[in-house]
C-alpha cells in the first residue's frame, strides 16, 4: 500500500479537513447536476493517534484492517453506475508520481474524482469467547478539477463475534466462533457493513439503453474472460425483493476483479427492464439480453429466505440464496446451487443471567444480523460458484478458445 507521502499535500489536506462543526454528510448539488463519469478510490489513512507502545509504529492487523476495508469499498462502489479504475493502477499512478496535484491526478488516471478515506478509530480486541472490531470512516469524493467535496459521510461500526453475541448472550455458529478470532474475517464483517451504509447515501447514475449497447460494443474484442451479466434477483415472497437486491449486489461485488469481466449491473438491469420488465424472462429474452450486452454467461439468483423470526425465549435470523449460471447460446445450465443460513439467540443458546434470558430475543438478533447473514450467503455461494469443478472446466475451456 503506498503511504502518506505519495499522496501529496493536496490529498493530506482534503483527508485531515475533517474537524469540530463539520457536516457529517454533504452532498453538492454538482454531484447530482453533473456526476462524474470516472473515479478511482485512492488509498485510506489512518488518522487515530497511537500511545504507549503503538505510538511508533501501526500494528499489523490496523494495515490488515485499512486494505480490507479499502478492498470492500472498492469492489461494492465498482457495481455502481461510475466507472472504476483498478486499486493497483491508482497505486502505481501514486507511486509514480510522487505528490501530484488534483489536475496532475485525474489526468494521469483519466479520472474526474476520486475517493478518499480517513479511518479516524479503528480496533480489534480478541479472547477465548468474545471479538470486536470496529471502525469509523470519513469517506469523500473529490472533484480532480478544483478540488471540491462532491460527497462527503462518516460511517461507525461495531463488528462484534465468537462464543458471545453481546455481553451475557450465547448465540450459534460453531464454525463462525473459531473463525471469528481471524482478524480479516472480522475486519471483512465490518467493512461489509461500512461499506452498504456509506453507498446509500452516494448517487447511482442512472444508465440509458443506448449507453448500456454502447458500453458493450465498446467492450467486443477487449475482453480477456469470459463476460458475466448478473440478472436482478428474483424472490420466493415478494417481501424479499429488497433483500434480494441486496444479495444481488454482495454477488456482483464478490465476482468483480475476479475469474469473470463482469457487466455493469447497472446496464444489465436497464436492458433487463426494456425486454422483460417485472415479468419473468422468456429464453428468447435471456438470450437478447445476452446479445445486447455481449455476455457470454447469465447469472440467475432467487432469494429463497428471508426474515426473523421471534419466540417467547428464542430468535433466530435466516436467509437462502439459490443461483444459477446460465449458457444463454445454449440455454444449458453451466453450475446451480443453493445456500441458506440461521443464526440463533435466546434461551436454546444458553444465555447467562436471568435479564439475558428475557431479552435476547430482543435483543441479540437484530436487523443488522439479518444483514449480515444474507451477506455471508450471497457471498459464500458465488466463491463455491467459481471454485465449482463444472465452472472451472467453463474458464479452462474458455480461455483455450481465446489463445491465439
Amino acid at each position: 500500500m503506498p503511504s502518506l507521502k505519495p499522496m501529496g499535500v493536496w490529498l493530506t489536506a482534503a483527508l485531515l479537513a475533517g474537524c469540530a462543526g463539520e457536516k457529517v454528510h454533504l452532498r453538492s448539488p454538482t454531484l447530482s447536476e453533473h456526476p462524474p463519469q470516472r473515479v478511482a478510490v485512492l488509498p485510506f489513512l489512518i488518522t487515530m493517534k497511537y500511545h504507549g507502545d503503538r505510538a511508533d509504529a501501526m500494528p499489523a492487523e490496523h494495515q490488515l484492517g485499512r486494505e480490507v476495508l479499502r478492498q470492500t469499498f472498492y469492489h461494492n462502489f465498482a457495481v455502481l453506475g461510475y466507472e472504476d479504475v483498478p486499486l493497483a493502477t491508482v497505486d502505481a499512478a501514486l507511486a509514480a508520481l510522487g505528490s501530484p496535484t488534483p489536475q496532475q491526478l485525474g489526468q494521469r488516471l483519466g479520472v474526474d474524482a476520486v475517493i478518499t478515506g480517513e479511518i479516524t478509530r479503528i480496533q480489534s480486541s480478541s479472547t477465548l469467547v468474545y471479538t470486536g472490531t470496529a471502525f469509523e470512516v470519513i469517506l469523500r469524493m473529490v472533484d480532480t478539477r478544483n478540488g471540491e467535496t462532491l460527497w462527503q459521510t462518516r460511517v461507525k461500526e461495531a463488528e462484534e463475534g465468537g462464543l458471545l453475541l453481546q455481553k451475557g448472550q450465547a448465540a450459534d455458529f460453531v464454525k463462525d466462533q473459531a473463525r471469528s478470532h481471524q482478524d480479516r474475517v472480522m475486519f471483512q464483517r465490518a467493512a461489509d457493513v461500512v461499506a452498504r451504509r456509506a453507498l446509500r447515501k452516494l448517487p447511482n447514475p442512472a444508465r440509458t439503453l443506448a449507453q448500456a449497447q454502447s458500453a458493450a460494443q465498446a467492450a467486443v474484442g477487449h475482453a480477456t474472460k469470459p463476460r458475466l451479466a448478473v440478472l436482478p434477483f428474483t424472490a420466493e415472497q415478494a417481501g424479499w425483493l429488497k433483500a434480494a437486491g441486496e444479495m444481488r449486489a454482495v454477488v456482483a461485488a464478490t465476482l468483480h476483479e475476479g475469474a469473470f469481466e463482469l457487466i455493469e449491473p447497472r446496464d444489465v438491469e436497464v436492458v433487463a427492464q426494456a425486454l422483460w420488465g417485472t415479468s419473468s424472462p422468456t429464453t428468447n429474452q435471456l438470450q437478447s439480453l445476452a446479445r445486447q450486452l455481449r455476455a457470454d454467461l447469465l447469472l440467475q439468483g432467487t432469494a429463497t429466505q428471508y426474515g426473523r423470526t421471534y419466540l417467547l425465549v428464542h430468535s433466530q435470523v435466516s436467509a437462502g440464496l439459490q443461483l444459477a449460471l446460465i449458457d444463454p447460446q445454449t440455454g444449458a445450465t453451466v453450475w446451480e446451487d443453493e445456500e441458506s443460513r440461521t443464526r440463533r439467540a435466546g434461551l436454546l443458546k444458553i444465555p447467562t443471567g436471568l435479564q439475558s434470558i428475557a431479552l435476547s430475543p430482543i435483543k441479540g438478533l437484530k436487523g443488522k444480523h439479518l444483514k449480515r447473514v444474507g451477506t455471508h450467503v450471497a457471498r459464500e455461494l458465488a466463491e463455491a460458484m467459481v471454485q465449482a469443478p463444472e465452472v472451472q472446466r467453463y474458464l479452462h475451456t474458455s480461455t483455450a478458445q481465446q489463445s491465439p
